[in-house]
């Protein structure tokens, strides 16, 4: 995983010529891969209010975007060790946990919007910088750095749709060694905060009986009927009259990850209540999958009353160890 410290002390070994050289595209090799065919992307949400900026990303996307920009950073969401197996070249990586706050009895909270300009800064970027992520699991953890970013006021956010899976199906070469550090950057949030993205634990309190609400768990369904307790929770269940969808539901979890139509995630959806109609506010164990439904919702599927819980499962199980909301579980309802 990456930190400040060893970021900052990084001894750079070997960089990604054709890509930050010559700017020529990677040619795929399909002799032992399967070829995947990809969508283009148009959803009535993907683009900003105030700056047009793609959402969802297919390849062919990513890389006009980045053949068209020059001040583009690409990060890998996966843990350090699986990046240096293998990562889209010139990729900078980052884990969940080095964007998690160290200032909470609990874990999973997000990191400070400061700490988290230092932080990128160190890959060059600066406040115009177009930010791509991707991961290895269907967005997920690229979706955190996406809510994090947009919650603070940074709006040119990408992600690309099915990640490294997506990259290695369609034969595309991939690099091993870190990418070399640029001169650091200067980035900080410039743009108004969009906080009505983020619901923190009062506000969630006070929305629990709004009838126009629908607080959408989307943890495992061992998870929401209590019968898995993870790591960092203090208790297992789920919040009071919450409903449950799988934030994989939104994703095929095979060949390249890519997401579901929208018709079919929008049919899921409507199954559980919720509706474009309704302020939705997800939560999962530590605000991560439910990140990702946020995106898919918000910028995909057009809803425009979608926040996502930061606390979620961890910091909600770990207030009410009193009993003060009681935790629900399946087989008490």
């Amino acid at each position: 995983m990456v930190r400040f410290e060893r970021l900052t002390s990084l001894l750079v070994t070997a960089a990604f010529a054709v890509l930050a050289g010559c700017r020529t595209m990677p040619e795929p090799d399909h002799s032992s891969e399967e070829v995947v065919k990809q969508r283009s992307f148009d959803y009535p949400g993907m683009m900003s209010d105030t700056v047009r900026v793609p959402a969802l990303l297919s390849l062919d996307d990513y890389f006009a975007l980045w053949a068209d920009s020059s001040d583009l950073v690409l990060i890998d969401m996966r843990e350090e060790e699986v990046f240096l197996e293998g990562h889209i070249p010139g990729a900078f990586q980052l884990w969940r946990t080095d964007i998690e706050s160290p200032y909470y009895p609990y874990e999973g909270m997000a990191l400070s919007a400061d700490s988290l300009a230092d932080l990128v800064s160190l890959f060059g970027a600066n406040p115009n910088t177009h930010f791509v992520v991707y991961d290895g699991v269907g967005g997920c953890d690229a979706a955190r750095l996406w809510w994090l970013m947009r919650v603070y006021g940074h709006h040119k956010v990408s992600l690309i749709d099915g990640g490294w899976h997506a990259w290695r199906f369609s034969g595309y070469p991939a690099e091993q060694a870190e990418t070399p550090l640029p001169k650091p950057g200067s980035f900080r949030f410039t743009h108004i905060p969009e906080k009505q993205l983020n619901t923190v634990y009062h506000d969630l309190v006070s929305l629990l009986n709004d009838t126009n609400t629908v607080v959408l768990d989307t943890r495992s369904y061992d998870e929401f009927a209590g019968y898995v307790l993870k790591n960092g929770a203090s208790n297992v269940g789920h919040i009071p009259g919450s409903v449950h969808f799988d934030w994989g539901r939104s994703v095929e979890m095979k060949g390249s990850f890519p997401l579901r139509e929208s018709n079919e995630i929008i049919a899921a959806l409507a199954e559980v209540g919720v509706t474009p109609n309704k302020h939705i506010v997800t939560y999962c164990h530590s605000g991560v999958r439910s990140a990702h439904t946020t995106f898919v919702m918000k910028e995909l599927l057009g809803f425009t009353s979608v926040s996502n819980y930061d606390g979620s499962w961890i910091e909600w199980s770990y207030l009410n160890q009193t009993g003060e909301y009681p935790i629900e579980k399946v087989d008490t309802l």
